[in-house]
């Protein structure tokens, strides 16, 4: 009598390395956790739509308002780092934050060149309601799981 052949292991051997602890996804895997981001971010930054709508405002404002709020003070270069975007893409939606009252950049006494930013009060009321709709979004998603799985949350 013949022994049955051992059905294929479900994934390859890691390769000895560093890091071979964190190699346990299989493509398929990560193809579906980069769906679900994928998803999640449209829908935490669609949250936010009609306020945005609400203000005349995008979702380029509200990265940088998001930004000054969580670093007052930070200056031009520096929000430019944060964001990975070019002075030139930056400067168009910093003037509008700026003329629409939302957003002040100070010079420093140190260096009159550099420009410090913070949010105005009425800036500040406008970013923080934008946050209080993704926070609820977050605190339903941490608080919602479905046979073990994350699931897509519903605005």
């Amino acid at each position: 009598m013949t022994t049955p052949p051992r059905p294929p292991a479900a994934r390859p051997a890691p390769v000895a390395g560093a890091g071979v602890e964190l190699l346990f996804l299989r493509d398929e895997d990560m193809r579906q956790a980069q769906e679900l981001l994928l998803l999640a971010c449209r829908a935490f930054g669609n949250v936010i739509d009609p306020a945005l709508h609400e203000y005349g405002l995008g979702h380029a404002h509200y990265r940088i308002m998001q930004t000054v709020a969580l670093q007052p003070g930070i200056a031009v270069g520096a929000l430019l780092d944060v964001l990975g975007i070019t002075k030139q893409s930056m400067s168009r939606t910093l003037g509008e934050l700026v003329a629409h009252g939302l957003l002040r950049h100070e010079t420093t006494p140190q260096d009159r060149r550099r420009r410090c930013l913070h949010l105005s009060a009425r800036g500040a009321e406008i970013e923080n309601r934008l946050f209080s709709l993704q926070r609820e979004v977050l605190l339903r998603v941490s608080a919602t799981r479905v046979a073990g799985r994350l699931t897509v949350f519903a605005a």
